[in-house]
């Protein structure tokens, strides 16, 4: 992974004396950047604002010089009008893609490192893949959007590149999916026999989701059941699953789906990403390749469509979701009740929920 700022004749990305200060009072955002992952493993990482920013005349990198527009979600009201009537008829409301524009400053100390933090700046960006925006403060928490590169750079310099050392940036970018996502909640139930719970927290201010992702392991006929939703009687069932056999099963309605995740079946570009999905999945702190959501699986990686032979399996569809919180501090465990039937010790469901809300503020 590159990460930027860096000194140019060190490459070092050191935390700087004044910035670590203001890491200690809180007081300013960290807004952060991650490119996609390219077919090498390579990333590229930028500090934008808060502590880790480039400082001028020592780092090279790019900083926030202006406000952040668009951070919160946008909607618009569904309503009927009769004829005759006062008002109107309210049916409901959606939200359209976050558009999030900011004013960005490219700066080095010679024209040559302008050049090379720009150049990795435009490869980190791209309207057909996804990378990572990530907006931090102490008060509110860790939030952030898959982005895309939203619009075109303009082209604003009256003088070649070569000759600057510093470049203005206009950038926008564009999350499809409407909300921000927070570190996501992760239990799992692994028995043989019986029943138990997943024990799922929603902080976000939506309804959430929970994505289920189900391994037979060594048994051969193992069955998955779990609860429409927390305090549901209702049951959903999903297999039997032949030995070595694991999905994922989204239950976000525009993406409701049964992606299946066993060794062999994914498309060829994708391999080493599954391998280690347990791990990604079942690890609390690690976000960085993880996807909120099946449409980043299928932006990332190509992989099957959610409608996969495994989606016969599937008996019943969740329509009692975790409830929205206003305030991330009020949200409550909410327990699912799920079992396992025809499974062995090594049969397990793992459940996730990544809370989503319409602003990081």
């Amino acid at each position: 992974m590159t990460t930027w700022p860096q000194i140019a004749v060190t490459k070092d990305s050191t935390l700087l004396p004044a910035g670590a200060a203001e890491l200690v009072t809180g007081d300013e955002p960290q807004l952060l950047y991650a490119g996609p992952v390219a077919p090498g493993g390579q990333r590229s990482r930028f500090a934008l604002d808060g502590p880790g920013r480039p400082w001028p005349g020592i780092q090279d990198g790019i900083i926030c010089t202006g406000g952040v527009k668009g951070l919160t979600s946008q909607f618009k009201h569904i309503d009927n009008k009769p004829a005759r009537t006062d008002g109107v008829i309210w049916n409901g409301s959606i939200f359209d893609p976050l558009e999030i524009d900011l004013d960005l400053q490219a700066h080095a100390n010679t024209p040559q490192g302008l050049s090379k933090v720009w150049a990795e700046w435009v490869g980190a960006w791209n309207p057909r893949k996804l990378g990572k925006f990530e907006y931090i403060t102490q008060d509110r928490g860790y939030w952030y959007v898959p982005a895309r590169l939203n619009k075109p750079w303009p082209d604003i310099d009256k003088k070649s590149p070569r000759m600057l050392k510093v470049r203005n940036i206009t950038h926008s970018l564009r999350c499809d999916l409407a909300f921000w996502f927070g570190f996501p909640s992760v239990d799992v139930f692994q028995s043989a026999s019986g029943s138990g719970f997943l024990k799922l927290m929603n902080i976000g201010s939506e309804d959430g989701w929970p994505t289920l992702t189900c391994y037979a392991g060594t048994a051969d006929g193992a069955t998955f059941h779990f609860s429409n939703g927390p305090g549901s009687t209702t049951m959903i069932s999903f297999g039997p699953l032949k030995a070595g056999q694991s999905a994922l099963i989204t239950t976000y309605p525009p993406l409701r789906g049964v992606v299946d995740l066993t060794s062999g079946t994914q498309a060829p570009q994708s391999p080493n990403f599954f391998q280690g999905l347990l791990e990604l999945i079942v690890n609390f702190a690690t976000n960085d390749n993880t996807p909120p959501l099946l449409q980043w699986f299928e932006s990332l990686f190509g992989i099957l469509p959610p409608q996969s032979a495994l989606y016969s399996l599937l008996n019943g569809r969740m329509t009692n979701p975790i409830p929205g919180t206003e305030m991330p501090e009020w949200a409550t465990m909410s327990p699912i009740a799920v079992s396992i039937t025809g499974g062995n010790s090594a049969s397990k469901i793992v459940g996730r929920i990544d809370p989503m809300r319409r602003s990081p503020e």
